[in-house]
């Protein structure tokens, strides 16, 4: 995590949340199928997201009120000072590949 975190988006589905679905106007399909996926901005948002810690430091955090029947896919993105803005973090969030960001935990 950047030294100077400023908060964290998680976000929960019930499909696999990746960070767009790759649809190609040219030939009208997906990257990923989106009865599986789920792109980042549609995933439901979580609230009650802790603080960011000092860098190198593990968080945790317990989300409630979720199906147990249900296996979730959560993803979390950083937010970052403009300064540190580069082709990683473009956008002002950490952009990293599906497997940086995404973790998939089943029902406690």
């Amino acid at each position: 995590m950047p030294p100077d975190a400023g908060g964290y988006w998680i976000k929960v589905s019930d499909r696999t949340v990746v960070p767009w679905l790759g649809f190609d106007r040219t030939t009208r399909q997906y990257t990923f199928d989106p009865a599986t996926y789920v792109p980042f901005f549609a995933a439901e948002n979580v609230v009650g997201e802790p603080a960011p810690g000092l860098p190198g430091t593990q968080q945790t955090m317990v989300v409630s009120g979720l199906d147990p029947a249900t296996t979730f896919d959560f993803a979390a993105r950083v937010l970052i000072a403009a300064a540190d803005a580069s082709a990683i973090f473009a956008d002002g969030f950490e952009s990293g590949g599906t497997a940086a960001w995404s973790a998939v935990s089943g029902a406690p």
